[in-house]
């Protein structure tokens, strides 16, 4: 049975399709991939997946991933146009999502960032969205050297920013990394709208 810990007055935000739009038709196509379908089945696509995976935990600087990313397209491109085309994955702030921070400060919650990012996308984020100020920190998987679901994710912000306990709330788009922190007894809620989002949050608030 999960131990039932008392929540930490955090708000845990997965950034990708949570926080900003991620862009991944546009970017397939700029990969040299007619489709996503053709880009997941085709073994070069699932080569440049483990390299995206790879720079996410850690495992090379933007450098290597750049180069690895020119080398390993369909038809190789300089560094430069590489960076253009791992950038163009990055989209525009989601709708929704400020006054949800916004509401979070407003009941003295934290808000701390659980994303599975590189530094190079990490530095784009800072550059798109406007309620940074208002971001108290952030478990990055390139900094925990693990993705979500991997529980040293979750673990790292527990003991980083929970005082060992979980956050009030977890918000994802993904099923999977939803259902890896409800097993650690997290509140955690998958991202279909925002306006669902921000009465989850309410709720919770509304429970301390």
């Amino acid at each position: 049975m999960t131990e039932i810990r008392p929540p930490a007055r955090v708000l845990a935000l997965d950034i990708g399709n949570v926080c900003l739009n991620v862009e991944m038709d546009q970017f397939v196509a700029n990969l040299g991939f007619d489709s996503a379908d053709a880009f997941v089945h085709d073994p070069r696509g699932a080569a440049l997946y483990q390299v995206g995976c790879a720079f996410e935990r850690g495992e090379m600087d933007t450098h290597e991933f750049l180069t690895r990313l020119s080398n390993e397209l369909p038809n190789p491109v300089t560094i430069e146009e590489a960076h253009k085309i791992a950038s163009s994955i990055i989209g525009p702030q989601l709708t929704g999502i400020a006054e949800v921070v916004a509401l979070a400060k407003a009941n003295n919650i934290q808000v701390v960032f659980l994303s599975d990012i590189g530094p190079l996308h990490y530095e784009l984020v800072h550059e798109t969205l406007d309620f940074l100020d208002d971001v108290d920190g952030a478990v990055l998987s390139y900094k925990v050297g693990q993705q979500k679901p991997h529980d040293d994710m979750y673990i790292a912000m527990e003991e980083e920013f929970c005082g060992g306990r979980p956050p009030l709330l977890f918000a994802d788009d993904k099923l999977c990394n939803i259902e890896a922190a409800q097993n650690r007894g997290w509140n955690a809620y998958q991202v279909g709208c925002h306006n669902e989002l921000l009465e989850s949050l309410q709720q919770a608030i509304d429970a301390l």
